[in-house]
C-alpha cells in the first residue's frame, strides 16, 4: 500500500507516513512486522559460574601467603638475631665495667681466670647470659689475663678480655679458643676489650 499524498510505500500498521508526515484515520492494514528475536546468551568458555570466582580468588590467596612468608620471615629472623646481638654486647659491655671497677680496687690488676665471675660478681651484681647460649652463660675469659697487670697491655684496644663461647659453662676461660666459628650472631662473635668497647667482628682479634 502506497502513501495517497505522496505515493511512498508505507509499512502495516503505520499511522503516517514516513515521508510526507500525513495522518492516517486509520493504521495501514496489514500484519504487523515480527519483533526481532532477544539476544541469545551464549555460554562460553569465558563465562564462569559464581563459586568459580570464589575458587580463583581463593587460588590466588593461597598463592600469594607462601611468596610473602617467604620474603617476611627471614626479615623478622633478622631482625631477632640483630636484637640478640645488641643484647649480648650490652652484657659483654656491663662485664667489662665490672673488670675496671675490680681492677681499680685490685691493685690494677684483672681477675683471676679460674673464678673471674664469681670475683666479678659484686660489681655486677648479677651473672649475664648469651641470648644465644640457651639458657647457659655462653662467654669467656682470655686466660693470658689472668691476674696480669692492666698497665702492662701495651695496646688495651686491640686485647680481648670476653667473648662468645661454645663453653657455656661458668668461669670458662681459655686462650682465645672457644669462640664460635661460624660466629654465633650472624656468622660474627663479640668481644669486650680491655680498654672498655666492645666489638662484633667475624675474624678473631689477634692480641
Amino acid at each position: 500500500m502506497n502513501c495517497s499524498n505522496c505515493g511512498s510505500p508505507l509499512i502495516p500498521g503505520a499511522i503516517s507516513c514516513p515521508k510526507c508526515g500525513l495522518q492516517f484515520s486509520q493504521p495501514v492494514p496489514g500484519a504487523y512486522p515480527p519483533a526481532p528475536p532477544p539476544p541469545q546468551v551464549v555460554a562460553g568458555r569465558n563465562k564462569m559460574p559464581p563459586w568459580a570466582c570464589v575458587l580463583s580468588g581463593c587460588g590466588c590467596a593461597f598463592l600469594i601467603v607462601p611468596i610473602l612468608a617467604a620474603i617476611i620471615f627471614p626479615v623478622f629472623a633478622k631482625a631477632r638475631e640483630r636484637a640478640r646481638q645488641i643484647t649480648c654486647a650490652s652484657n659483654e659491655k656491663q662485664m667489662g665495667v665490672a673488670f675496671m671497677q675490680y681492677v681499680q680496687d685490685y691493685d690494677g690488676k684483672m681477675p683471676p681466670a679460674n673464678t673471674w665471675m664469681d670475683a666479678t660478681y659484686p660489681y655486677a651484681k648479677f651473672q649475664l647470659h648469651c641470648p644465644d647460649a640457651n639458657g647457659q652463660y655462653g662467654y669467656a675469659y682470655y686466660s693470658k689475663l689472668s691476674s696480669a697487670k692492666l698497665s702492662n697491655l701495651a695496646d688495651p684496644s686491640a686485647v680481648p678480655v670476653i667473648y662468645d663461647s661454645t663453653n657455656t659453662g661458668k668461669n670458662v676461660t681459655d686462650p682465645l679458643t672457644s669462640m664460635p666459628s661460624p660466629g654465633i650472631h650472624s656468622n660474627a662473635n663479640n668481644y669486650s676489650f680491655a680498654d672498655g668497647h666492645v666489638d662484633s667482628l667475624e675474624t678473631p682479634p689477634s692480641p
